[in-house]
């Protein structure tokens, strides 16, 4: 077993309680993380803005998509409010931006908002 030195006894200090925390605290986290891969959608809220959020992820099997079926993915995916009344509180879109990745699938930014 190797000898550590440590120049000052904060230093000891230090090394124990690292040691000890990575005992207690796993690098892995507590519960898996979902592949974007299948498909699963991720959500990006911003904090300051309660009405509005981003959710981003790959298209599954886009590998093969021309830029027209693309455009046809977003037309479905498109939410409109089609209400007659203001404040219908109903999730519109914003916008959807995508992009064509080196590996061949496509990856999408969904904004929506609530209309208040």
């Amino acid at each position: 077993m190797r000898k550590r030195k440590f120049k000052t006894e904060e230093a000891f200090e230090r090394y124990i309680l690292k040691k000890e925390y990575k005992v207690t605290h796993s690098r892995k986290p507590s519960r898996p993380i979902p592949s974007l891969s299948n498909g699963d959608a991720r959500i990006h809220c911003d904090p300051d803005d309660y009405e509005s959020w981003v959710e981003y992820g790959f298209i599954v099997n886009s590998e093969d998509w021309t830029d027209e079926d693309v455009m046809e993915w977003v037309d479905e995916e498109w939410v409109r409010v089609t209400s007659p009344y203001d404040c219908s509180y109903q999730t519109f879109t914003n916008g959807i931006h995508w992009h064509r990745n080196p590996c061949g699938l496509i990856s999408y930014q969904h904004y929506k908002s609530i209309d208040v």
